[in-house]
């Protein structure tokens, strides 16, 4: 029997906001299924495997969702009843200072960082600027970031306004400027989201098989 194609559905059916701290039963299925998903059919894509996480208990995925200093969005599809159909998450300072990561010091050393990590889009619904989407919650979400809490973020999507320079800065509490830098890491070989990043004002930073990218956010 051949599958049945559904219709793909209008993009202003798609709702993007990030998971609640602590995570509900229900957003941690959600999640968890989602992340499978996201790994059998794309496992080049992700520095873990369908395996490996197939044999996380609830506990494992709830002490990942919940980190502190962690914040993962989701795509929603409305019109097929909130169907999540995508993600991405971002590592604050407060997360990266407590787990493994091989950020070059050379980056580490330019300002607060945010790793955006596992940003995914379900096949059927790529094509439609939700990558972008997200990206662009991620940046509105390191505008608004308040070191130790999450703030409620209005979901606008807007792209920061301010030029992408060396010198882009904020004034921390204590005075110091530091500069909010986004960070990733991607395959030289995946065109696709190396492109979608450049877009988004993302620069390349290193040579490499893996290239680090990074964008000043104000």
């Amino acid at each position: 029997m051949e599958d049945v194609i559904k219709p793909l559905s209008k993009p202003d059916t798609y709702t993007i906001f990030p998971i609640p701290i602590p995570s509900s039963d229900s957003d941690l299925t959600k999640f968890s299924t989602l992340r499978l998903l996201a790994l059998r059919t794309d496992p080049s894509l992700f520095g873990s495997t369908y395996a490996r996480e197939l044999a996380f208990t609830p506990e494992v995925w709830r002490s990942r969702l919940d980190l502190d200093g962690r914040v993962t969005f989701v795509v929603s599809d409305e019109e097929r009843r909130g169907e999540w159909i995508g993600t991405m998450s971002l590592l604050g300072p407060d997360a990266l200072k407590d787990i493994p990561h091989d950020i070059p010091k050379e980056i580490l050393r330019r300002g607060d960082l945010f790793n955006l990590v596992g940003l995914w889009v379900h096949p059927d619904h790529r094509g439609r600027g939700l990558g972008s989407r997200l990206v662009r919650a991620g940046f509105n979400y390191v505008e608004k970031y308040s070191r130790g809490s999450m703030e409620d973020i209005p979901m606008d999507n807007r792209l920061c306004a301010a030029p992408i320079n060396e010198e882009q800065s904020r004034v921390a509490p204590d005075g110091d400027r530091k500069a909010r830098l986004v960070v990733l890491k991607v395959s030289k070989d995946n065109e696709g989201a190396r492109a979608l990043y450049v877009k988004e004002g993302f620069l390349e930073w290193e040579n490499g098989d893996a290239a680090w990218m990074t964008r000043t956010v104000s």
